[in-house]
């Protein structure tokens, strides 16, 4: 199944690669807030889209409000916002802005090992490091503290 992209639903332009990763990039948001893509059940009858919210929160410094609640606590901080910042690389309504499906799976991969290397408690990792802290107090510094970890 593919979802509707803002760029071919008003154009009906052909579907590229770059479709295919805002596609994949809406399944792992699926994944992480276990929400449908789009909000049947919203009042007014009114639909919100999964993609747009998540932007929409993390322009706002508040992506951590997405997170399905059995996932709180278990996801530390340096991986969580590497996740973020390549979903919203992913849903940029321009195609060609979006990173190629490779840029995804290395910054997926990345994020699986900062997640990794700190519950295996590797002191080597940059998940323990100084800039894992510093990355903590650059997020705070906004809108509130992230509930996901450290």
């Amino acid at each position: 199944m593919k979802y509707v992209i803002f760029e071919n639903s008003s154009h009906l332009q052909k579907l590229t690669k770059k479709s295919d990763v805002y596609s994949f990039d809406v399944v792992l948001c699926e994944v992480l807030c276990a929400r449908a893509p789009i909000d049947q059940t919203a009042e007014d009858h009114i639909q919100i889209s999964l993609a747009e919210w998540a932007q929409h929160c993390y322009n706002n410094g508040s992506l951590d409000q997405i997170i399905d609640p059995h996932l709180q606590g278990k996801i530390n901080l340096p991986s969580f916002l590497k996740f973020g910042e390549v979903a919203i690389s992913c849903l940029t309504s321009e195609g060609i802005k979006r990173p190629a499906m490779s840029e995804v799976v290395s910054a997926l991969e990345l994020a699986l090992k900062l997640q990794g290397s700190e519950v295996n408690g590797d002191d080597e990792s940059p998940a323990n490091d100084s800039s894992a802290v510093d990355c903590h107090v650059l997020y705070t510094s906004g809108s509130g503290s992230i509930n996901v970890g450290r």
